[in-house]
């Protein structure tokens, strides 16, 4: 074996080397990444429902929600469809992202906790299901899909009626 073949499978050696510690190196990042997103979504989540129990003021609109839409004032009803609206939209942004594998038991239970009442059902009638069509991503309309069922689902579930197409 002359010198250079030497130089070459070492070079060769060398490069398998790198290129495996770089593959290590970005499924190491990948897992961080995961890890980010789902404690900057839990500390979204906290936050939102920090929002009940640390505001009072926001705790008594909060609670009214169970009550027919012309008992809230518009300012009240304004709170709740803020709320609302940013709910839904971290829960699809966290199915669009792959939060949670996209186990459909844990989208069922937030969507569960959202459209938990006729007044938030209404409100996903009137605007909620406009992020849907706000939503974007390569599989959005594969995402949105399943978003939407399970919205469907559970606005059946609290209102016993089924949503017109």
């Amino acid at each position: 074996m002359s010198l250079l073949e030497i130089a070459q499978l070492i070079t060769s050696i060398a490069t398998l080397i790198l290129a495996f510690t770089l593959l290590l190196q970005l499924r190491t990042n990948h897992k961080d990444s995961e890890l980010e997103l789902t404690y900057r979504s839990l500390e979204f989540g906290f936050k939102r429902f920090s929002s009940i129990y640390n505001n009072k003021d926001f705790r008594k609109i909060f609670v009214k929600r169970f009550e027919k839409r012309n008992k809230l004032s518009d300012e009240e009803y304004a709170a709740l469809d803020s709320y609302w609206f940013e709910y839904l939209a971290n829960i699809n942004t966290d199915y669009r992202l792959g939060r949670a594998n996209r186990e459909l038991e844990y989208y069922n239970l937030t969507i569960g906790h959202l459209l938990d009442c006729e007044l938030a059902c209404e409100w996903y009638l009137d605007k909620g299901r406009l992020l849907f069509d706000a939503s974007v991503g390569r599989k959005k309309d594969r995402n949105n899909k399943v978003m939407i069922s399970i919205c469907e689902k559970q606005y059946k579930k609290v209102t016993g009626k089924e949503i017109k197409k």
